[in-house]
């Protein structure tokens, strides 16, 4: 399970199309980095907000990270 500061309900996403996309169960992100060891996912309300409203942290443990792509 990913550790998120967020109520939502938080899955394994896919690997494409990169960046984020919306569909019908909600938003996926897919982010490439072939040397992260995590990556966190932060989730503004504002695009000048100063913290985020969620943290989604994407590590091996949480099974986000089947390729180089990080993804939920």
């Amino acid at each position: 399970m990913m550790k998120s500061t967020t109520s939502e309900t938080v899955r394994a996403g896919r690997s494409f199309p990169p960046g984020s996309s919306v569909d019908r169960g909600g938003v996926n992100f897919s982010v490439y980095s072939r040397a992260a060891l995590e990556v966190d996912l932060l989730l503004f309300d504002e695009a000048d907000d100063a913290q985020p409203v969620a943290v989604i942290s994407m590590n091996p443990r949480s099974g986000t990270r089947p390729t180089d792509y990080w993804q939920c």
